[in-house]
Formats: C-alpha cells, sequence, structure tokens
C-alpha cells in the first residue's frame, strides 16, 4: 500500500487481465505529484429505496469494506478509475491451444481536484485543467497497455455522468475546484487455460 493514501487498497495481489492493467494505471497515478490520492478502481453502487436509485462511486478499503469516492473538500486531489462498457475481443483464431486472447475494454479516469491546493509546476487564478490533462496524458502515454485516448472532459456534470450528484454542493463544481474525466482504451491478453 502506497503511503500517501492510507485508506484505500490500491495492490492487487496476483492481477491478471483487467486488474494488471489498473494496476499499472495505479501505479502510474502515484508518480503524478499533484495527484493525493489514488484510489484505483471504483465500482458503482446503488443506493436508496423505490422508484429513486441512486448510483454512486465506491472504491473497495478491504475486508469487505467500500468507501464513497465523490468529492471531498480535505483533500487537495483525487483521483480513480470507472469501467465504462463490457470487455471485448476481436474477431479471430481461438482454435490454437494455450492461445492468448487480446481484449480491449474502456476505462475512465476521473479526478477530482482543489486547485489552490495542488502542488503542481504550472499555477494561475484561472482554472487550468488543461495542464493537468497534459501532465497526466503524457504520464499514461507511456504505458504499453493502452490502446487510444478517446474523450476527454472538464465540464463536472459530465465527468460525475451516471452518479448521482444530488447532494453534492455546487461550489465544488467550480474554481477552485476543478473536476476533470480522461477516457481511454486499455489493451490485455488473456491466456487460455483448459
Amino acid at each position: 500500500m502506497h503511503s500517501k493514501n492510507p485508506v484505500s487498497i490500491t495492490q492487487i495481489p496476483n492481477a491478471v487481465g483487467l486488474d494488471a492493467v489498473i494496476q499499472k494505471i495505479t501505479d502510474t497515478l502515484w508518480t503524478v505529484p499533484w495527484i493525493q490520492h489514488v484510489y484505483g478502481r471504483a465500482w458503482t453502487q446503488v443506493t436508496g429505496l423505490g422508484d429513486k436509485p441512486k448510483a454512486l462511486p465506491f472504491a473497495y478499503s478491504g475486508k469487505g469494506e467500500y468507501f464513497a469516492v465523490l468529492e471531498n473538500d480535505f483533500l487537495a486531489s483525487q483521483t480513480f478509475i470507472k469501467i465504462e462498457g463490457p470487455e471485448k475481443y476481436p474477431e479471430g483464431d481461438v482454435g490454437r491451444r494455450l492461445a492468448r486472447t487480446e481484449a480491449t475494454r474502456q476505462l475512465s479516469i476521473i479526478v477530482w481536484v482543489n486547485l489552490e491546493k495542488i502542488s503542481f509546476t504550472y499555477k494561475s487564478d484561472y482554472p487550468y485543467t488543461e495542464n493537468l490533462k497534459a501532465d497526466l496524458m503524457e504520464k499514461l502515454r507511456r504505458l504499453s497497455c493502452l490502446k487510444s485516448f478517446d474523450e476527454y472532459t472538464d465540464e463536472p456534470l459530465e465527468v460525475f455522468r451516471g452518479y448521482d450528484v444530488s447532494k453534492v454542493d455546487l461550489r465544488y463544481f467550480k474554481y477552485p475546484y476543478a473536476a476533470m474525466k480522461l477516457t481511454f482504451t486499455a489493451k490485455y491478453y488473456s491466456p487460455c487455460t483448459t
């Protein structure tokens, strides 16, 4: 476990497939100096009863426990990984014994940051999310498991689309706070073990 983040478990034991990709991404996110907390993968959990269910992102903290990872004004910055869709496989020869199957999956890195509190080489009295995006993409570009960058947004309601943000104070959606989501396609292999 990384010392910057005492709450979340970001080391995935015996990681294979998508978990191995998430581990590589998480390890890379720890090298970004302005990111204070890295929560790894977040699972969407539905809360509430009746006709008004609420979807929220929760990171696993160990021993069967999860915690919510929406904005937190006590932190300078935080990030988590969201799974955006199903695992996909290309058409091809699956008749070979011990063949490795290439898989792809779309993921997003969601970042929430207090621009006044982070340590970043470029700072200004302006929502400088483009600078943060460039820094983040430069780090991620080095990963061999990254197939393509697909989308980026820094509009808070788009960043948290699919999650219930009705209880989030609107002040957290404007300067000095910022949110961004970088969506990309990851590629990895799964060994055939029959």
